[in-house]
Parts: structure tokens; sequence; C-alpha cells
């Protein structure tokens, strides 16, 4: 039977046993302070370790903003060996204001579908990216949480709602669609974890003057019997010197001019490098916001309480 720390640090990596090693929450998942936040496993002596029974309620950071996932990858494939697929991960929920999101993309379409404000996307939801096939524009309604057309279908096995700039051209899960289905991501915000002493704290980042980031990403589509899924991943590079105190990550923000030259699929890769250098297109705005966005099913944003001023970050 798998046994249970209460009350243990979010770091903890516990070996349970020689098949399985599990993290546990500190603060615990929902009304159980005992979360088991995911397990390491194999089939036996000699065989490959993966990650286990991440996807449902609490076992795929449904509480503590990523933070304790992130900890269990990054410690648990460093003891076991296992190889990443996909760096580590990002620029995990997203605001979607309704408004200046449909204004954005009557640029490109002559009838723009209703979209209604969102709170605190997480992956694996949905979220709208503008595309093009066969020169023409389109917007769709699409999985957060890439599923390679591939692919044996959606698993959760690694983390695919981000893909690192630096290798989106030679991973197999990322390498077609970076030559073939690029997109955008409107959104109005994000949300990332910055490190503390204590508790990671929430942070929400939107731009200062703009109304809409325009998150560079890749989009799939998975066919299997008699279903189907089309998905998409957001695009990260490393963090700028402005923006790399909160995170070492950073979502590949588009200006409107990149638009049309990240999502035509005759743009040169020269040209396309250009476009991954880290950078900061425009000033940020950073507010540490309450906690209450931990737990995803948290949709309101009257409960996103900002804590404290924003703070201006200005493009490098």
């Amino acid at each position: 039977m798998p046994r249970y720390l209460k009350g243990a640090d979010v770091s903890t990596i516990l070996l349970v046993d020689t098949v399985s090693l599990l993290a546990v929450n500190q603060s615990g998942c929902l009304k159980d302070d005992r979360c088991l936040v995911g397990a390491w496993s194999r089939q036996g002596l000699g065989s490959p370790w993966a990650l286990q029974g991440a996807g449902s309620g609490c076992a795929w950071c449904r509480h503590a903003g990523c933070a304790v996932r992130l900890i269990l990858e990054e410690k648990g494939r460093k003891l076991m060996g296992v190889a990443q697929q996909g760096g580590q991960s990002m620029c995990g929920r997203l605001n979607v204001i309704d408004a200046p999101i449909m204004a954005f993309l009557s640029e490109y379409l002559s009838v723009v579908p209703v979209i209604e404000s969102q709170a605190n996307i997480a992956p694996t939801e949905n979220v709208w990216v503008l595309n093009r096939q066969s020169h023409q524009w389109q917007v769709t309604s699409m999985r957060w949480w890439l599923v390679p057309s591939w692919s044996k279908g959606p698993q959760h096995k690694f983390s695919m709602f981000n893909a690192r700039a630096e290798t989106l051209a030679t991973k197999p899960a990322y390498r077609d669609s970076f030559r073939r289905r690029r997109c955008v991501i409107p959104v109005s915000g994000y949300f990332e974890w910055r490190k503390t002493t204590s508790k990671p704290q929430p942070m929400y980042f939107e731009p200062a003057e703009d109304p809409v980031l325009l998150l560079a990403g890749l989009w799939d589509q998975w066919q299997g019997e008699g279903t189907s899924v089309t998905s998409c991943t957001i695009v990260t590079t490393a963090a700028t010197e402005a923006m790399a105190g909160f995170h070492h990550r950073l979502p590949l923000m588009l200006s409107h001019q990149e638009v049309d030259l990240w999502v035509d699929p005759e743009t040169p890769q020269a040209r396309l490098s250009e476009l991954m250098m880290p950078r900061l297109r425009a000033p940020l705005l950073a507010t540490d916001v309450s906690t209450t966005v931990n737990n995803a099913r948290e949709k309101s944003r009257a409960a996103q309480l900002p804590l404290g001023d924003p703070r201006l970050i200005a493009p490098d």
C-alpha cells in the first residue's frame, strides 16, 4: 500500500519502495492534506521509470500552481535518469477578456466567433487559436496540451502545454508542427509562480499598453477511432534579463507585425530563429496575486486579488 507523509514540505521527495517515488504536498489538495501528487514507477528491475497517475484531480498540478509537479518532474527525472521531453515548463495559467481578443481577431476574420471571458485557464482546457490553412485565416478552440498526430492519443506522461523554442526543430513531438502548423494564441495575461523562501507566490503578467498578448504556439490534430483532438502548445524561450528574476523561461510573445511571419509556413528558418530570440517585445505589468489562483477550479476573476501595486517591466 502507498504510504503518505502527512505535513511534508512541498519539495520533499519520498522513496517509498523500490518501484515508486512519491511527492507529498504540504498544504494538501482541496480537503485532503495527504495529497498524492504523483508516482514514478516501473514494471520491473531494468525497465524504464515513468511518471504514473497524472491527469486526474490533484494528481496533475490542481493545487500548488504547478510547483509541486515541477519539483516532482525535475527531482524525479534527475534521480531516476529519465530524459525530460519538452523542457521545464512555465506559463501555466491564462486569462482571456472577451472584447480585446475579439477586436484583435477581427483584423484577420470577416466573421469573429463569440469569445467569452475566461479566468485561470489551465492546461488541458480549451483556448482560442489563430492559424492559417490554405491561405485562409481561421480561429479554433483547441485543447491546450499538444497531442501529436502520430501519438497514441491524449496522455499526461510529459508536459505538452509548453514547448522550448531551442528544440522545436529537433524534438519529434514538435518538429512537424513547427514546420507546418504554427499558430498564435491571443490572451489577456498569464500567471507564473515566483520562488520564495516559503510557498511559491503567484504573479499575473499583463501588457502595459496593448490589451492583448500574442503568444506563439504550435498546433496539431490527432485522429482516433471515431474521435479527434485538435490541440496546441505555447512556445517558450529563455527569460530576458528583466524577466529572469521571476522565472528562467518566458512565453514567446509576438508583435502584431510578426504574426504573419510566424504563421506563414514559407517563412525561412533563419527568420524564425530571429523571432525566437529571447526578448520582451513590449512592457509588461507584473502583480502579485492571492493564492486562490493556485486552485485551477477557481474561475472567478474577482478571486484574483492583487497584493500590492503592479511592477512595470520595460522591454530589453
